[in-house]
């Protein structure tokens, strides 16, 4: 009908030739809709996603080459010229990343975006904290010491000798106005230098003074005891060897364990990162765990090893002892641990060295009714737990059977007066 219309240039053929187009263009509208309405009737569970995409992309007009040919065609062998494979990696990428494979609206704002100049800035602001290009520090603890002067401010006027509010009262606004601000992202400004660091240790000690109602000419030191507070530069460091201590628990995030400066503060601490447990996920589900607590006395267990554990917290520090047969393990602890965390630890410990033993049935006897307890935990169990279980769930994989049972402490069992 077009090219009789281009010979004759009759309005007659014109009006066909416009039917004709209205009627094609009402049989691709219909076959793409019969097409469409075929390919979602088609899709199921067992349908892969990346044919649905690709079909996704086709109608938007966004199909692309996905594959990479390196075998030559003549030789029907791979490629090893390397200039050859970067051509051929060229090409692929220029025609998967060609203008005619996007859309006018996108297009248009790659091409406004190219032109946009990228704007300059010293620093930047994220989560409240302000870093600075060269990481000084100094335009948020200047920003910081500006939000707690006015802080001070306001705690100056509450302190007043004649109407103004209690010691205790005052201290707790101190430390809702001024402290809180300052404790915050402290572990990252902590690198800053001692001049800029001093100004907020100046606006932290004079919050205190005036809570204390203190003479300017009180030493630091004796403000600080009065009113109950640790220096501003051991919180920092607190802080920052607790976020340290957690990172290497986790064992899933970034930590300072190879920074140097991390390290020596560590040894000045007496602190050894090594030792700290690191968090195990449960590696069966509760229904399926294959050992037995007991928080009942049994004698059912004759042919089984006994390994007796116990331990002690005196003025002197803590300790733990297991016994087993023919070996006995005596173990020192820090002096802040507690008595739980002895008990809990020489059970791990136990179970560490069962799955080493050549003997196959053992049962754990535990004065510790505390720690029995929490083995039970199977939902929500501490760290140390949550490796026990994980150690127990292991020995059974071993063939090995674990029976861990509480004994009543101090009643002339002979194990557990030896442990």
């Amino acid at each position: 009908a077009l090219i009789k219309f281009k010979k004759t240039n009759n309005p007659d053929d014109f009006i066909i030739l416009k039917q004709l187009r209205a009627k094609s263009k009402y049989l691709i509208k219909i076959s793409k809709k019969i097409s469409w309405k075929k390919f979602t009737d088609s899709i199921n569970d067992k349908v892969d996603n990346q044919l649905i995409w690709n079909k996704i992309k086709s109608l938007k007009g966004l199909s692309r080459n996905n594959k990479i040919y390196l075998v030559d065609k003549n030789t029907n062998k791979l490629m090893s010229n390397f200039e050859v494979i970067s051509n051929k990696f060229g090409k692929y990428f220029y025609n998967n990343s060609s203008d005619s494979k996007f859309d006018r609206d996108f297009i248009s704002f790659k091409q406004h975006s190219e032109k946009t100049e990228v704007a300059y800035r010293n620093s930047t602001k994220m989560l409240g904290v302000i870093f600075d290009r060269r990481l000084s520090w100094s335009p948020y603890i200047k920003q910081l010491k500006t939000s707690t002067c006015n802080s001070v401010k306001n705690l100056k006027i509450l302190s007043h000798t004649t109407w103004g509010e209690k010691t205790n009262t005052l201290i707790k606004i101190h430390k809702t106005l001024i402290q809180s601000k300052l404790n915050y992202g402290s572990l990252l400004y902590r690198t800053a230098s001692k001049s800029l660091l001093n100004w907020l240790d100046t606006v932290n000690n004079c919050g205190l003074r005036l809570a204390l109602g203190a003479f300017r000419s009180s030493p630091v030191l004796s403000i600080y005891n009065l009113a109950g507070e640790i220096i501003h530069e051991i919180k920092r460091l607190e802080s920052y060897l607790i976020y340290a201590a957690r990172s290497a628990k986790l064992n899933n995030t970034i930590h300072e364990k190879n920074n140097p400066l991390f390290l020596e503060e560590m040894r000045n601490c007496n602190l050894d990162i090594s030792q700290i447990i690191i968090i195990e996920k449960n590696v069966q589900p509760p229904w399926a765990n294959a050992y037995a607590i007991n928080t009942v006395l049994s004698y059912n267990y004759k042919d089984f090893q006994e390994v007796y554990t116990n331990s002690s917290k005196t003025n002197e520090g803590v300790g733990f002892s297991i016994i087993f047969p023919n070996i006995k393990i005596l173990h020192k602890l820090p002096n802040i641990r507690s008595i739980f965390t002895a008990e809990i630890i020489a059970i791990l410990i136990a179970t560490e060295v069962i799955i080493q033993e050549a003997h196959s049935k053992f049962i754990i006897l535990s004065d510790s009714l505390s720690s029995i307890k929490s083995l039970q935990n199977q939902f929500y169990p501490c760290d140390i737990v949550s490796k026990i279980q994980n150690n127990l769930n292991k020995a059974s994989f071993l063939g090995k059977e674990i029976i861990i049972m509480w004994i009543p402490g101090h009643s002339g069992i002979s194990g557990n007066e030896i442990a």
